[in-house]
């Protein structure tokens, strides 16, 4: 018999969701890298010059990519730490921050990607065996 509330079938149930948060942690923190580069230093992709009389506002533009890089940049932090959270089940409000941060569009890379990942790790964290791994491995 397979008991589905053992702590290992719930570290097992935990551990792809948990490695595909920190996967979208890495690639979001890596796409709030070049944010923050190519707004930085003004990179712009061939076709994207810059049209005459646009260099202010251009320039306001690439300060809101900036700051959105930063952003990008902290919650990728968050996903990485919230995915290394849901598989030590050691912070069950960082795994849940990791969770539904993935779910919304703009704090993670690949939306439709993260979509579903965020979906399935939060499904996890509302199951009451899981919250009972939380607090188990919170006491000891």
């Amino acid at each position: 018999m397979n008991d589905q509330s053992s702590p290992t079938s719930v570290a097992d149930r935990l551990k792809v969701p948990g490695i595909l948060l920190i996967v979208l942690g890495v690639l979001t923190d890596l796409g709030g890298v070049w944010q923050i580069v190519s707004n930085a230093f003004g990179i712009h992709l061939p076709g994207q010059e810059v049209p005459p009389g646009m260099e202010d506002f251009m320039r306001i533009m690439e300060t809101f990519g900036i700051a959105f890089g930063v952003l990008n940049l902290i919650s990728g932090v968050l996903l990485v730490l919230g995915g290394l959270s849901l598989m030590r089940q050691k912070s069950y409000g960082l795994a849940m921050t990791a969770a539904i941060l993935a779910m919304v569009p703009g704090f993670s890379c690949c939306c439709l990607f993260s979509l579903p990942v965020g979906i399935w790790a939060l499904m996890l964290l509302l199951k009451p065996e899981v919250k009972a791994a939380f607090q188990g491995s919170s006491a000891s």
